[in-house]
């Protein structure tokens, strides 16, 4: 999802709102798409946040998941939602 463009697109008709959003990644990311990184940390008045396992360690937690049928992915999505505490979860890639 990260680098994905149709995300950074989607994200991006929420700029001029006071909504925050947190995204969580769907492994294997390579790199975070360039559009996606301009809305970060924050586009207008909408707040965008990346879950803190998106940058460094989607593609490692990837290669276990192979192993774990992602038990790890679920426990931490099920971590970020409940620190986060989201009105709407809205999932884009599962």
């Amino acid at each position: 999802m990260l680098d994905s463009i149709h995300s950074a697109r989607w994200l991006s008709q929420f700029k001029n709102q006071s909504l925050d959003f947190l995204i969580f990644p769907t492994p294997p990311h390579r790199r975070i798409q360039p559009e996606l990184e301009r809305l970060l940390p924050s586009s207008g008045e909408a707040n965008l946040h990346l879950a803190p396992i998106a940058r460094y360690f989607a593609l490692p937690l990837w290669i276990l998941e192979k192993s774990v049928n992602n038990f790890f992915c679920r426990s931490f999505l099920g971590v970020v939602i409940n620190k986060f505490q989201p009105s709407v979860p809205h999932a884009l890639e599962l």
